[in-house]
């Protein structure tokens, strides 16, 4: 997932519909995962350090995606 997310950065021309792509599905991935925290479904200990991740690596994608 890494890699193509940096082969896409670094190509935009080429791949500028995957960017979006990427930026849903990593805003989506979030979303669960918080979801799952407030609803009580598990715990801080399971959910919350995926969650801190793919929001901050869906920040990244919306900041560095739309840069270019």
């Amino acid at each position: 997932m890494a890699f193509l997310i940096h082969l896409t950065a670094s190509n935009m021309e080429t791949y500028r519909k995957l960017v979006m792509i990427f930026q849903v599905f990593a805003a989506g991935e979030a979303l669960i995962f918080a979801f799952q925290l407030f609803s009580g479904m598990y715990t801080f200990a399971q959910v919350g350090p995926p969650m801190i991740i793919w929001t901050i690596f869906t920040v990244l994608l919306f900041i560095f995606g739309r840069n270019r």
